[in-house]
C-alpha cells in the first residue's frame, strides 16, 4: 500500500482523532496476531486531535479495530477502503511503540 497523504483541512474537536489507516495489523513488533485478529484490526497514524485527547500526539502509531470510528470517503477513493477515519480516543485499542 502507498502511503497516505493527510487532509489538513480536517481539524477535530474535543476527544476526537483524525488518523489515516497505514495497514491491516498483521504483526505488531514480535507478537503476530491471529488471522482473525487480523480482520478486525488495522494500525492508524494520528494525523491531528482535538483539545481533549491526552496521551497521544501527531505521528504516533494506535492500534483500532477494524470498524472503529467515522470512515472519509473522498471522491477520488470511492468504493475503494477507506484510508481516512476520525475516531473517539475511548476507540484506540493500543499504542504502539517504535521498535528499538
Amino acid at each position: 500500500m502507498s502511503e497516505v497523504k493527510p487532509l489538513d483541512f480536517i481539524l477535530p474537536i474535543k476527544d476526537k482523532l483524525y488518523i489515516t489507516v497505514e495497514e491491516k495489523a498483521g504483526q505488531i513488533g514480535s507478537i503476530i496476531l491471529p488471522e482473525q485478529a487480523r480482520m478486525r484490526s488495522q494500525i492508524g497514524i494520528v494525523q491531528a486531535m482535538g483539545e481533549e485527547v491526552k496521551g497521544f500526539k501527531v505521528g504516533d502509531r494506535i492500534l483500532i479495530s477494524y470498524g472503529a470510528g467515522i470512515h472519509i470517503q473522498l471522491p477520488e477513493t470511492y468504493n475503494r477502503e477507506p484510508y481516512h477515519r476520525i475516531i473517539v480516543e475511548y476507540e484506540i485499542l493500543a499504542k504502539i511503540k517504535k521498535e528499538k
